[in-house]
């Protein structure tokens, strides 16, 4: 992976609003000199995500993750430091060095875009893309959308895209890790796509990461669809993310769909605020991908059995997730892109206005085949639900349908509550768990904060603590601070993210930095801070000695023990001595 100068980090970071930025995924609300929102990476009822302008860094006091700018991008997105900071040099218009272009994944992203370009040129523009484009008007998808999701057509040849792609210095090997080649084992490289309608996959952030192709006229199979690489990983992206994310918001919840014609269909008839799995079952990761972007997923599924369980499978999950979950039943034998042509825009949208509630739904297909007038249809259905219910993440709503079920399948309340409480304990359901820090001295997170945020005392900080006085790994971000300073310029979270590509240090940072620290308070701190970092420091060395002297001992050598024995008493004299200077400096300046 290649380093970037500092500098460029430096003004990529100083151009880049992290405020302007996280709002392109959750929609933010000042509340005083802050921002806050639900957390895009835990579920939660109360906003605790916070975003510091002023810092530059953001903070989730309910999960822990936090960092800065391009600490969100990796996150959001599973990017590389490298990877975000160069989608926020190109944003922001800021030039990167020539020696760090198209390094590690930046060069199957950069193939994939060169794919998404040809073909889509192909489709429009020459002859061969002609019966792709009759499919389209068959099919009655227009231009319009076909650009906006970058439809295009793949040649029939063998080595189209690989001549095409070798012309711009993308080499056959690249193409082969992005998921576009594919190796003869006669040696050689020939396209995985040909003769195809192809819809590229983008990230969140809109960038073509796969995709997937449709066979024109007859052939098997139908479908054909990139191999997950560095990345694309199938299970973590949703197609039409990143064209239906606004919409999304704006109407606070996605209808979820099958497949790409389906969702194209959608758009057609100018309903946006949809995505679809595109053939994989639906992961907890696609999830949480759309819990940034909505509170409700509607699900709207093919009428037949596969797309009633892949329903109940798909709305397990996303309610897992925390989210409200409803279910349109679409008469037998349609699936969206059929029913909308049709019955039309404004029947669909009345179906979806009639959508049930997947507990209800699901309810509703228990009763249907289960029998509650006799025991064991009761004893069935009421285990059949009790699954359903242990799986539904938001804690106030599954206690009001737990309710609601009970009285439906004449149960005692409390008799079901236990059992969705055993079947929630097996599955090991739960909250996100908050991973475990280990707990910063005080002394320590004082210092910190004024290495970081108080450039008028971070000299002093490091000019009376010596670096080693920092214990642990954040040991590592003092010793960046410390650098910094001596370099005459005030460190940030960039620096520590950039130097040691320690995210979780860089979220542990953040977590601190937001405390808050102002000068005022920062000279009241600042001496006591300082003293009380080095009687940590002797402290620890304290233990250090007798643990030597202890093992001196049991060697039986007296002399180490005499030498160490002494040394430890002049540390001791060092730890009394501080304990009764409690300010070493005087309080001159504080």
């Amino acid at each position: 992976m290649p380093r970037i100068p500092e500098d460029v980090i430096a003004q990529v970071r100083a151009q880049a609003d992290i405020v302007e930025v996280v709002s392109e995924y959750v929609p933010l609300k000042r509340r005083g000199r802050n921002y806050f929102v639900l957390c895009p990476f835990h579920s939660e009822r109360t906003p605790s995500f916070s975003v510091n302008p002023e810092l530059g860094i953001f903070h989730c006091f309910g999960c822990g993750v936090g960092g800065d700018v391009f600490g969100f991008l990796m996150k959001m997105e599973g990017l590389s430091f490298y990877e975000a900071v160069r989608r926020l040099a190109e944003k922001y218009g800021v030039p990167l060095p020539k020696s760090t272009r198209d390094q590690g994944n930046d060069a199957l992203y950069r193939a994939n875009a060169f794919a998404q370009e040809f073909y889509k040129k192909l489709l429009w523009e020459d002859p061969a893309g002609g019966k792709a484009r009759r499919y389209l008007e068959e099919r009655e998808i227009g231009r319009g959308v076909a650009e906006r999701f970058a439809l295009g057509y793949a040649p029939p040849g063998w080595e189209g895209l690989i001549r095409a792609a070798s012309h711009e210095g993308i080499g056959p090997e690249v193409l082969e890790k992005a998921g576009l080649a594919l190796r003869r084992r006669s040696g050689g490289y020939y396209d995985r796509f040909r003769d195809r309608l192809t819809f590229p996959i983008h990230n969140p952030g809109g960038r073509p990461v796969a995709f997937g192709a449709r066979v024109l006229g007859e052939g098997e199979p139908k479908y054909i669809n990139s191999p997950e690489t560095p990345i694309y990983h199938k299970g973590k992206v949703l197609y039409g993310i990143s064209q239906a994310r606004e919409a999304v918001r704006r109407e606070g919840g996605a209808i979820v769909v099958e497949g790409y014609m389906d969702l194209l269909r959608l758009f057609s008839a100018g309903i946006e605020n949809a995505v679809a799995v595109a053939g994989t079952a639906f992961t907890p990761h696609q999830a949480e991908l759309l819990r940034r972007y909505a509170e409700r997923a509607i699900l709207c599924f093919d009428a037949d059995r596969a797309g009633s369980e892949a329903a109940l499978r798909g709305g397990e999950v996303l309610s897992e997730a925390g989210l409200e979950v409803r279910v349109v039943e679409l008469p037998p034998g349609h699936d969206p892109d059929s029913f909308v042509r049709e019955e039309g825009r404004e029947e669909f949208l009345r179906m979806v206005g009639n959508s049930k509630p997947l507990v209800e739904h699901m309810l509703e297909k228990v009763r249907e085949v289960e029998d509650i007038s006799s025991v064991e249809g009761r004893r069935r259905a009421a285990k059949a639900m009790a699954e359903v219910l242990s799986k539904v993440g938001d804690e106030l709503r599954r206690d009001l349908w737990t309710r609601r079920v009970a009285e439906a399948l004449g149960l005692r309340e409390e008799v079901l509550r236990k059992v969705v409480e055993r079947r929630g304990r097996s599955e090991e359901t739960g909250p996100v768990e908050v991973p475990l820090r280990q707990t910063v001295p005080p002394a320590q997170r004082e210092l910190l904060k004024i290495l970081f945020s108080v450039p008028e005392l971070a000299e002093r900080v490091v000019e009376e603590a010596e670096l080693d006085a920092f214990a642990g790994r954040l040991r590592s971000a003092a010793k960046v601070a410390y650098e910094a300073i001596g370099d005459g310029r005030l460190p940030t979270v960039s620096d520590v993210l950039a130097e040691t590509q320690d995210e979780g240090l860089a979220e542990e940072l953040a977590g601190i930095l937001q405390e808050g620290l102002d000068e005022e308070r920062a000279r009241k701190v600042l001496a006591d801070s300082i003293a009380s970092v080095r009687r940590e420091k002797i402290r620890r060395e304290i233990e250090r000695v007798a643990g030597e002297i202890r093992e001196a001992e049991e060697a039986g050598d007296m002399e180490r023990v005499d030498a160490l024995y002494s040394h430890l008493m002049y540390l001791k004299r060092e730890e009394a001595r501080l304990i009764r200077a409690r300010h070493p400096l005087g309080r001159e300046g504080l």
